[in-house]
């Protein structure tokens, strides 16, 4: 069996540096955190959100898991994920969770309904109202 200790530690650690200099990958891997730090806090918690890309989903309540694209939905942003509880720098792929809201196609009824999720987003995937 696998040992999960390599995801418990900081993503810094696990990142082998090239034999020939080590300070400069070092120092690439700091800019590169810093800026993604940066371009993520632009949209903050409590920001109201409106998605406009084209996302498919699948969890959804009351749709029984067809897909429902995201796209034009609006919410709020609940939070921006940029560390762990135990405070350890963490890069997340989603870093932006989001409640949002809007009507789909309930099934097997085939009748609108309204319904409130969460999701997991990327801060270029919404807009700010």
């Amino acid at each position: 069996m696998a040992s999960l200790t390599a995801f418990a530690t900081p993503l810094v650690s696990r990142v082998r540096a090239p034999a020939s200099s080590s300070s400069s990958s070092s120092a690439r891997l700091s800019s590169f955190r810093s800026a993604a730090v940066s371009v993520v806090a632009a949209i903050g918690p409590g920001s109201k959100i409106k998605v406009s890309k084209d996302i498919l989903v699948y969890h959804i309540p009351k749709t029984k898991g067809s897909e429902i694209n995201l796209n034009g939905f609006e919410g709020e942003v609940i939070e921006v994920i940029e560390k762990t509880a135990d405070g350890v720098p963490l890069s997340a792929n989603l870093p932006v969770k989001v409640r949002l809201s809007g009507e789909v196609l309930r099934q097997p009824q085939g009748v609108l309904a309204e319904v409130s999720f969460i999701a997991h987003l990327e801060d270029h995937e919404l807009t700010e109202l």
